[in-house]
């Protein structure tokens, strides 16, 4: 399982969590992942924090010898 903590409207000065607050949240909870901010408005991170759960996520289902993608070729029709 992943589970990450994203902190959006990082663009803003006023905030109701601080970056520092999310980071030590993150800490002081082993089943958070990670910790990011983001802005949507700014475009700020976000790639990155998809870019961080896609790896995630292909690292799992490595160290559990599993694949999440179907071969291709057990689709591909046979000719006759």
């Amino acid at each position: 399982m992943i589970l990450f903590l994203v902190g959006n409207k990082q663009d803003q000065e006023e905030r109701q969590v601080t970056f520092e607050e999310g980071q030590r949240f993150q800490e002081s909870h082993p089943i958070v992942t990670a910790f990011s901010e983001v802005s949507a408005k700014s475009n700020y991170q976000l790639s990155e924090v998809f870019k961080q759960i896609t790896t995630q996520l292909l690292e799992q289902a490595d160290e559990l010898n599993q694949s999440y993608v179907m071969p291709i070729e057990k689709y591909q029709l046979k000719s006759t």
